[in-house]
This record gives C-alpha cells, structure tokens and sequence, in this order.
C-alpha cells in the first residue's frame, strides 16, 4: 500500500514539477497537397518567461530547443522533423517580468497518406532538468476524391487579409493566420477565428452549394449556425470566419464545417473541438468538468460500464483501500460519484478549469491502447502499458526486433527516477505482447539474467 500511494504521489509531483516550468502548446492541420501527401501545419506556442535567463555582457538570454518529429508507430521510421533553437534577449531583469512573453512558430511539411505520430519536445537550454514532450496521432487521409472534401479546421486568434510580399510565415492564400496551438480561449479573448479549405467542388451536381457553420456545446446542443448558399465555378476555396464567444458559459464546444449538395444532398463535413473558458456566463447544467460541482461534472452522463472501465485503466495510481472500496460498489450513480471524487482529489490546481493530472493520464491511457495493444487485450493491460502510465514516457527506447540469437526486445530508460532506471521487455511468446523481463528500478521484476530467458538458442 505504501509503494502505490508513494508512485502515485511521485507521478503527481512530477507532472506538476513538468507543468510549473514549462509552457508549451502543440496542435497542428492537414491541407490538401497532392495524390498521395498533405501539407501538414504544425502550430507551437513557447512561453519564454518560464525559460531560464542566463546573464551575459549586455543583459541576459533565454534559450530552448525544440525537436519536431513525425513518424510511423509501427515501424518508428520518421517521416518528417526538424530542430531548432529558439533565444529570447532581455535587456535588463525589467524585461524579464514584462507580461505576454509568448511567441507563436509554424513548421510545415509534406507527409504521404497512412497514420503517424507527431511527437513535439522543448528543452530549456540553460537548465535542461526543465522539459516538456507532446504527443499526437495524425492520420494523412486523401482529399483528392470523386466528391467534395473538407480539410482540418484551424483555430486562429486573429486572421486578416495581406499581401504575400509582406513576409509572415502565417501567410497562406490571401490571409495571415495567427494560430491558437492551446485550443483555449477566455473572458479575456473570446472571438474565436478560423481557417478551412474546401476541395472537389466541380463533383458537385450543381455549380452552387450549401455551406453550414455551426458551433455545438459539450451536450450537442446547437449554440448557433449560419447557412448560405454559394455559388462557384473554381475547384477549391478557402473558408475563413469567426465565432462570437462572449455570451456561452464555460464549456467544451465544437465547430463544424459542413458542404451539403442541394441535388444529391449528401454532405461532407469537418469538426474541430475548443475550450472556452467564461467564468462571467454562467450555465446551471454545463457538463464540461471544470472543478465545479459533481453535477456539473463529465462523470454526470457516465454509464456504469465507462465508470469500471475508466478505475480499471486507473488501477495503477489507486491505493490499496481506493480498490476495496470500488470495488464493494453496486450502484451507477456511486460509481460515477467515486470517480467524479477519485479525480477530484488528484486535481493539482482545483482553481484552473482542466484537471490536468486526470488530462495527462487519460492521454497516456489513449497512447498506451492505440500503441500496445493487440487483438484480444487492451493496452494499458501489457506490461509496457503499465509503466508508461505510471512513469510516463522513457527518456529513450532501444529496440532490437531483428537480433539473431535473441527473441524481439526493448531497453525503456528513464534517467530522472531514482538516478536513472531503465526496464526490459521482450516478445517471448512471438505474439506481439513484450512482457516485462527486467527492471533495476525498486519495487518493480528484478532478473540479472534476463539475457538468458529471451535467448532463441
């Protein structure tokens, strides 16, 4: 009992440690490119007053790198990426307290059609204990087809009409478009801009079409919706616009774009999700979770089953009592009532509307099933799905699938948990499912001749 209430406190320092010293944001948007590629946009956001200000002769420089990469989950070939340092110059320590230190970056790249990996890593350069590593699933779909396609929905802060040989790496067909990679907006900023394409259009059965922006709160309901119809003669169009925020309570909303054929009236559409955060509207049934009240809560609209799967996949940050009393449960709405407390008490900052440990967790679950799992087991069952969720993602993996005396393994390292640890999987069953063969972190499988069980000869 005390080893799991310690690994969960450790998982919730460390995370919060992640938080407090790094501000980084990543999203990224597919755009029509050719046959057999999109033009992928990838957004970042680096807050430069969380960097580390290092003194020279003139005054003091901030600076980080930040890696990019795109690559296949199943082979880890990398597809695309690049690497830069980003440097910040401050005059004087009055500069370094200004306010709004946030600078915005775009990346691009051709990637062929299949599913991807975007993996986004900050290093502060002066302090490099202080770090942050986004992860995200891309999927390149075709947007050359026999009929009308939408592309990603890009969220913007501002977008305004320039001229190309003004020079903004924002610029694309007409607009500079000021990305929003956070996905967040406020009280304090609540228009909401965005930025769609439009292809195919000549597979319409007529020249004219019908074009519907809506906007949808966390429970479907429709807010408002705009619907006109246009009429073209060109193949492709770019659709820009903005959404009037300031009257809808804080919630999780959904932009949708949808072209409708008046002929054949079939529709193709594209969906984009947001956060609003609005503490000046309120709204007595919101269901969006942002430390608020049980009712209030995602746990609300829980079925029982999504209730015991969700504490099944949170197992391994529980303590000890935390699974007896699950488990002596025999109601819905006392599940959806522990679930709504097991997280609530996990909640590193209660005054912000996202509970991030529950945010950071869930993404570890989602990324632990999409990456290993198999046909008859979820994820975040294997092994390799255990100590991804309860140490998050290693530092490095050395992976040896091909060796020819040995059976498929992988070394997982972590050099920032007890002066470096690092874990053994292999595929000793030849089924896909790497098994944890040996750790030297305390607590975990401890087998110095671990080579010898994974031997083929």
């Amino acid at each position: 009992m005390k080893r799991l209430f310690f690994i969960m406190l450790l998982i919730m320092l460390e995370f919060l440690q992640a938080q407090a010293k790094m501000n980084f944001e990543v999203d990224y948007a597919k755009f029509k490119y050719d046959s057999v590629s999109n033009f992928v946009e990838v957004y970042y956001l680096v807050d430069a007053s969380v960097l580390t200000p290092k003194p020279d002769s003139s005054g003091f420089l901030s600076q980080a790198v930040l890696n990019f990469v795109i690559f296949n989950p199943v082979t880890k070939d990398t597809i695309a990426g690049n690497s830069y340092k980003y440097e910040k110059f401050y005059n004087d320590s009055t500069e370094l307290r200004a306010p709004n230190q946030s600078q915005l970056g775009l990346l691009s790249y051709a990637v062929p059609l299949g599913k991807y990996t975007l993996e986004a890593t900050i290093y502060d350069a002066n302090n490099l204990k202080k770090w942050q590593k986004k992860t995200q699933e891309i999927i390149i779909e075709n947007f050359e087809s026999a009929y009308v396609k939408v592309s990603d929905i890009e969220l913007a802060v501002n977008i305004k009409q320039m001229d190309e040989q003004q020079k903004s790496i924002f610029y694309k067909n007409s607009y500079e478009v000021l990305p929003n990679p956070s996905g967040l907006y406020t009280d304090n900023s609540p228009v909401l801009f965005y930025y769609s394409e439009i292809y195919n259009l000549k597979s319409l059965a007529d020249t004219s079409y019908l074009i519907t922006k809506s906007l949808f709160n966390s429970r479907n309901q429709k807010m408002t919706s705009q619907s006109k119809s246009v009429r073209s003669d060109v193949n492709s169009i770019v659709d820009v616009g903005l959404f009037q925020l300031k009257n809808y309570p804080t919630d999780k909303y959904y932009i949708m774009i949808e072209i409708t054929d008046p002929v054949t009236r079939r529709i193709s559409s594209s969906v984009r999700s947001f956060i609003l955060y609005n503490p000046n509207v309120k709204d007595s049934v919101v269901a969006y979770n942002v430390s608020g009240t049980y009712m209030q809560s995602e746990f609300v609209n829980m079925s029982e089953e999504e209730c015991d799967l969700m504490f099944d996949q949170c197992k391994y940050i529980a303590v000890e009592n935390e699974t007896d009393e699950y488990k002596s449960l025999r109601t819905e709405e006392s599940k959806k009532e522990y679930m709504y407390n097991f997280w609530l008490k996990r909640d590193p900052n209660p005054g912000t509307m996202i509970n991030e440990l529950k945010s950071d967790y869930m993404q570890r679950v989602d990324f632990v099933n999409r990456n290993y799992g198999n046909f008859n087991s979820a994820g975040y069952k294997s092994d390799r799905g255990r100590i991804y969720l309860i140490y998050g993602a290693p530092d490095d993996i050395e992976r040896y699938p091909n060796e020819k005396d040995k059976k498929p393994y992988e070394i997982w390292t972590y050099q920032s948990i007890e002066g470096g640890v690092y874990f053994v999987f292999a595929d000793v069953r030849g089924i896909s499912r790497y098994e944890l063969m040996h750790s030297t972190k305390n607590g975990e499988m401890k087998d110095p001749e671990w080579e010898r069980r994974i031997a083929t000869e």
